[in-house]
């Protein structure tokens, strides 16, 4: 019944419809009929007609009182409505989306407008609608404002819409429903609309001969509304002087067209990175892409590698599905990159945090099972853990599963929008109210006491001989798992004042814990077989181990020799014993510690972190050992 375009730009709200239109006012274009017909010219339908019309008459008038075109483009809300609709008016064509203009825009006021409208002193002028008996008593004639294409013009919308309280009471409801359907009814608005009280938003009616008897009916089919524009990030008066403010710089000022535009438009603008759109911003993300997905390559093909002869004894410190655990966990990390690019909502908020608390939790908890299992001191929780390690990590995940859960059903906002006078707007993600910071909160401690867990017992065991290389690396990986842990909090509660700045901080803080933790936790092993140096110097811890704990004479003659050139190497170099004694010195300062009385907990710890343990090396095989008995080179 109503006009479609009046109804989605003026009667709704975040998608809904929340009144009815009740009287309205367009504005329309003022056309001297007089002037006009004198010199044979058309009501213009287009800016360029209208341009040459009023030079054309003009010159022929050579009166400097007669005003070409009053386009109403003051200081207030009105000027604000000539510039939409100017705008709007220069679309390609009638269903094209509202458009981003340069062109040249006049200046005038409402008093102006209007004495120039009795004074007759205007070939054209932009003004809103009036009454059918006053448009009778002037010389001009009421049309709708003209575009950039023939049938494309622009108007703007004024008026009064009716429409029903929330707050109102059940018994009041149905007597409001039918005041609103008399009220919005078509015989009411006719009537109105003929005794000259209000303007129609129903179309039908301009279709009526009777009412098409009494007012200019093709002009109001005709006219193509676009309301004045809305925005959640500044009151109405403020958002409007900025438009009306950036428009004079380019009209009156040195301002480019285009850097005012961009200015208006940077109002509202909600900025972010895009991989599609074509903005300088998508240069960043498509090198973050590349990065996250090679790196995500690398860590999956790596995998393949915990099933190659050459490779496989070096990961004996986890079993081969813990490994795929913490490979998976990595790049469940990096792909919380995908949730930075587009327009940041709550939900991708919720499910970077998700993917982040997930990925760091597979990452981990693996070593944490390990370092409970290889406890020095055997206990109920090392006995169960040893038995049932599956169980273990599935803990782990329904806590996470919980922590989610509860992540996604907080009803806070997670997006903050960060405003600014002179830049371009963007979202970010945010722990705002009390739930939101109760719940990263609890995140936050599972983390660390997975953490602090994890660097206790690394302490513990830190002088178990043939696993220092894997305690200490993983106490490394920790640290910068940490450190990146942190500032990626400190994220939350940081002030940018840029969103490229933002993006890159925000993804590089990840994707530094995910390779420091592949790099010190899996990668590092992979190049042990290409340094020698560091490959002798394992063997030789080895072969000392075995030595001090008089295992020297149990061989075992069946075994398979690992790297049997190197060991002839090392047996028949001059200088083995002093580099055996070079490498004891380094890993087993402790080795005749003595043990101090158990009668205290704490110093319970300091002797199990001074005294050595002999266990079997992760990264040195057990067939190494096996050769490293048979040679006997200490």
């Amino acid at each position: 019944m109503f006009h479609p375009d009046l109804i989605s730009q003026s009667c709704q709200y975040e998608n809904k419809i929340v009144g009815m239109p009740f009287s309205i006012g367009y504005s329309m274009l003022y056309s001297n009929k007089a002037l006009l017909q004198k010199y044979g010219k058309t009501i213009p339908e287009t800016w360029d007609e209208l341009i040459d019309t009023s030079k054309y008459i003009l010159e022929k008038e050579n009166n400097t009182n007669l005003i070409g075109y009053n386009g109403l483009f003051d200081d207030s809300e009105h000027g604000l409505c000539s510039l939409i609709e100017f705008i709007y008016s220069c679309r390609n064509s009638v269903d094209s989306p509202f458009p981003d203009m340069e062109n040249e825009i006049f200046h005038s006021d409402m008093d102006f407008a209007l004495n120039s409208l009795f004074g007759g002193n205007a070939l054209f002028i932009k003004f809103w609608t009036l009454p059918n008996s006053m448009l009778e008593l002037m010389e001009y004639d009421m049309a709708p404002l003209p575009g950039k294409l023939k049938g494309v013009s622009g108007t703007s919308i004024a008026g009064y819409n009716i429409g029903i309280d929330s707050s109102i009471s059940k018994r009041k409801i149905n007597a409001a429903i039918e005041a609103l359907k008399f009220l919005s009814s078509k015989e009411l608005q006719k009537k109105y609309l003929l005794n000259d009280d209000l303007i129609s938003g129903i179309t039908e009616l301009y279709k009526d001969e009777e009412v098409c008897k009494h007012i200019r009916c093709d002009a109001f089919l005709k006219v193509q509304p676009i309301g004045r524009p809305t925005t959640n990030l500044y009151s109405s008066t403020e958002y409007y002087q900025r438009i009306i403010n950036y428009a004079h710089q380019y009209l009156y000022g040195n301002e480019t067209a285009s850097k005012a535009l961009k200015q208006i438009s940077d109002l509202t603008a909600i900025h972010f990175i895009s991989m599609t759109k074509d903005r300088p911003s998508k240069i960043y993300a498509i090198i973050f892409f590349i990065i996250v997905n090679v790196l995500s390559f690398i860590f999956l093909t790596s995998i393949i590698l915990l099933f190659t002869k050459k490779y496989k004894v070096y990961f004996d410190y986890l079993s081969p599905s813990f490994w795929i655990v913490i490979i998976i966990g990595l790049i469940i990390i990096l792909s919380s990159f995908y949730t930075t690019i587009g327009p940041y909502t709550n939900m991708k908020c919720k499910l970077h945090n998700i993917l982040l608390l997930f990925g760091c939790t597979m990452n981990i908890s693996p070593f944490l099972h390990k370092l409970i299992v290889d406890c020095p001191e055997r206990n109920k929780i090392s006995e169960w853990a040893s038995k049932h390690s599956n169980l273990f990590i599935l803990i782990f995940m329904v806590i996470d599963s919980i922590l989610s859960l509860i992540t996604l059903i907080n009803q806070n906002p997670e997006v903050e929008t960060v405003i600014f006078n002179e830049g371009e707007n963007f979202r970010k993600c945010s722990a705002k109210g009390k739930i939101s910071l109760v719940i990263m909160g609890l995140v936050l401690f599972y983390y660390f006491f997975i953490v602090i867990s994890i660097l206790f017992l690394c302490y513990i065991e830190w002088c178990v001989k043939t696993y220092i290389y894997d305690v200490r690396t993983i106490t490394i990986a920790i640290y910068f798992n940490v450190f990146s842990a942190t500032l990626h909090t400190i994220l939350y509660f940081t002030n940018f004042k840029n969103y490229i700045f933002y993006f890159i901080i925000n993804n590089g803080f990840i994707i530094m814990s995910a390779v420091t933790s592949y790099i010190f936790e899996f990668g590092f092993r992979l190049f042990i077989p290409f340094n020698k140096k560091k490959e002798n110097e394992v063997i030789l811890y080895i072969n000392t181990i075995y030595n001090l704990r008089g295992n020297k004479n149990n061989m075992d003659n069946n075994q398979q020799t690992f790297s049997s050139n190197i060991f002839t190497d090392i047996s028949s170099s001059s200088n083995n014993t002093e580099r055996s004694n070079e490498i004891n010195r380094k890993f087993s300062h402790a080795s005749i510690t003595p043990s101090i009385p158990n009668n205290s907990f704490f110093l319970k710890l300091v002797n199990y972190h001074n005294q050595p343990i002999n266990m079997r090396s992760s990264i040195t095989p057990s067939n190494e050992i096996s050769s490293s008995k048979k040679s006997n080179v200490i």
